[in-house]
């Protein structure tokens, strides 16, 4: 039943979080052989009972063809036949209404008239009582079982904006860290060979900046439709001219009631003092335009905090006065600042991909934690180029001209 419910969402594109049933199979399968069982075992019973009541009993022998006694005048041609016939131990003549003459004779009254070969009747009722046997004792054997050991079937981490993954399984299930690298695994995508092609400088100087990052695995993968965590990729020739140019927005919300992201490659010449106007431990940290919308700081970081809202599997986000309440609980590599925000209404984004402005991505934690400060490839087309296919194709050629249209300028 785990892999069945898998198959249609291992399948690229991706629709949905992989999510495995947290339900034990076998309490269902149990409880189907159970009820099937009682059901078949009733029906045979039924079966039996019927065909052996006394009106079934009296309906089959009343269809017995009739034994008469043939007479002599018609049937024999003189006495010495009649007086031999009388002598004789052959079986009387028989006339049916339906059959004609034949030599059957005639059943006595209970008779059972079975078309079915011997001993079928006792193997039906026999294996309909052998099944409920064995349903009843695997039905005893859950209820043991289940008292000393716990199911072990996988439950999925939150996608963010519900229920953290541990209050929607409770006790009964183990989680899986991280099911977006899981569904990257399954879908072949995390390569490391890849990353270190596509983006060797990206990844050395990451590995200066933020060394814990580095060590995780890069990779990313299109996506059918957004989802909450995801990456919106600008398609490299919208926006052209315009702020949200080959910009990458990590989603921090997507519901019906609208979408909410931050632009993660859009760094400001403003550093955390000058914006708080005081001495913190992010005094250094580089201050990043998260969007024309808001007048509020946000912070994402990979700690979970009090007040943090985990939007994937490690990476939180919190409002920048709850982070300051607890700046010790944080170091500074593992912070980036923003201010403002984007905002859609709700619907507004889904058009907006369908129309072809956004590609959205499903990426590794470094690609979103990661300080986006003087990288030797831009963010937008490591991203794309990690995604592979048309995507990759389409990154490297944008990059190319523009590249080659520096180079003339220059």
């Amino acid at each position: 039943f785990f892999f069945v419910d898998m198959v249609p969402l291992l399948q690229a594109p991706y629709n949905v979080p992989l999510v495995a049933p947290q339900q034990n199979p076998g309490n269902n399968i149990q409880k189907s052989l159970v009820a099937g069982s009682v059901l078949f075992g009733a029906v045979a019973l039924a079966w039996v009972s019927a065909t052996h009541s006394p009106q079934q009993q009296l309906r089959q022998a009343t269809r017995q063809p009739v034994a008469l006694q043939p007479k002599a005048s018609t049937l024999l041609p003189n006495a010495q036949a009649v007086q031999a016939a009388s002598h004789s131990t052959a079986p009387p003549v028989t006339v049916s209404a339906h059959v004609g003459v034949h030599s059957r004779p005639a059943p006595a009254l209970g008779h059972r008239g079975w078309t079915l070969q011997p001993g079928t009747e006792a193997l039906a009722l026999g294996t309909a009582v052998l099944v409920m046997f064995v349903g009843a004792l695997l039905k005893l054997r859950d209820a043991f079982t289940s008292t000393r050991t716990k199911p072990q079937y996988w439950t999925m981490a939150s996608t963010g904006g519900g229920p953290s993954s541990e209050e929607a399984a409770g006790d009964d299930a183990p989680v899986l860290p991280n099911w977006r690298e899981f569904r990257a695994k399954m879908a072949g995508d995390i390569d490391p060979g890849r990353a270190r092609e596509v983006a060797a400088e990206n990844l050395a100087l990451l590995e200066s900046q933020a060394p814990e990052l580095a060590q995780q695995d890069m990779w990313a993968h299109q996506l059918p439709a957004p989802e909450p965590g995801c990456l919106l990729v600008a398609q490299p020739h919208k926006f052209h001219n315009t702020f949200m140019w080959q910009s990458v927005v990590f989603l921090v919300e997507h519901s019906s009631a609208g979408s909410v992201g931050l632009i993660l490659n859009r760094p400001s010449h403003l550093e955390m003092d000058q914006l708080l106007g005081t001495k913190t431990p992010f005094s250094q940290n580089r201050l990043y335009v998260g969007g024309d919308s808001g007048d509020k700081a946000a912070v994402l970081h990979g700690r979970r905090g009090s007040k943090s809202k985990e939007v994937i599997p490690g990476v939180f986000y919190d409002q920048l006065q709850d982070l300051l309440s607890h700046p010790n609980a944080y170091t500074p590599d593992d912070c980036k600042f923003y201010a403002g925000h984007l905002h859609w209404p709700p619907g507004k984004l889904q058009k907006e991909c369908d129309d072809g402005a956004w590609w959205p991505v499903a990426s590794a934690v470094p690609l979103v934690l990661k300080p986006v400060l003087q990288l030797p490839k831009p963010l937008w087309c490591e991203v794309l180029e990690l995604c592979g296919g048309t995507l990759a194709m389409i990154a490297r050629e944008t990059y190319q001209e523009q590249d080659r249209a520096r180079k003339d300028r220059a």
